[in-house]
């Protein structure tokens, strides 16, 4: 996760929930071998590579989804992060080293995350949950998401749960979770709330975990020391939407996922 200068601005963790997997889920089945039958075919749904036609088809069939779908997010402006939650310092040959350990901005994430999926009426009374997250992941983003989110569900609820790790293309439900999590990411990011208002009625959360931070930090290029930076007026941020199968994904800045 970069949190200097160069990095994204924000992270995200957004889950696509329902009781119902398999549920209307036909209909994203037959886009693709529709796009097949056109000359199009692609091997799944993928927001950041798919053209501009697939995603407003897609973002179609998301918005016509029953009610028992939704998606709850949880943003964090990252310089609004205090470092203690993601560097760790060691002493090694007598000197004092500093290292990624973004377990506690994992936790932090999740925990908020967890809060407002089980608070909503529908969810608080699940007796099983599953969470499915994208494999895109690397091994040690897997530790860091999979114990927190562990540590977090053993202190919420009582309920038997599984969390897996799978490539985006081999679960469909991930593959929607991957769209809701791209228009909202690019409605902080981007400031872009094109494809966000498409599923707007779908967000029952999207809570900014920092909002009421007034100290911000910024990491060097070299990782080892922090500067403050003067706070951007909330005025101009992009405006919140008021306000089980859990499907997450990490967003992604231009160029890569972090």
């Amino acid at each position: 996760m970069d949190f200097s200068r160069t990095g994204s601005k924000f992270w995200s963790l957004t889950a696509f929930c329902t009781f119902h997997p398999r549920k209307g889920k036909g209909s994203f089945l037959d886009l693709l071998y529709t796009l097949a039958d056109d000359g199009i075919g692609q091997e799944c749904l993928h927001a950041s590579e798919d053209k501009q036609t697939v995603r407003d088809q897609v973002f179609a069939l998301m918005n016509g989804l029953a009610d028992e779908h939704e998606i709850h997010c949880v943003i964090a402006e990252k310089r609004k992060a205090n470092p203690s939650t993601y560097i760790r310092k060691r002493v090694k040959n007598q000197q004092i080293k500093t290292e990624k350990a973004p377990a506690p901005f994992y936790r932090i994430i999740c925990k908020a995350l967890l809060k407002y999926v089980f608070g909503c009426a529908r969810f608080n009374g699940a007796t099983k949950i599953v969470i499915v997250l994208s494999s895109l992941f690397t091994k040690d983003k897997h530790d860091n998401i999979r114990g927190a989110l562990t540590a977090e569900l053993k202190a919420a609820t009582k309920s038997k749960f599984h969390i897996y790790f799978h490539p985006n293309k081999a679960d469909l439900n991930s593959q929607i979770a991957d769209y809701c999590g791209w228009a909202i990411f690019r409605k902080w990011e981007l400031g872009d709330p094109r494809s966000y208002d498409l599923i707007r009625t779908k967000i029952h959360n999207e809570f900014d975990v920092f909002r009421r931070g007034t100290s911000t930090y910024i990491e060097n290029t070299k990782g080892r020391s922090y500067k403050p930076l003067p706070l951007a007026d909330p005025s101009t941020y992009p405006k919140k939407n008021p306000g089980v199968l859990f499907s997450g994904r990490e967003p992604f800045n231009y160029s890569l996922r972090e």
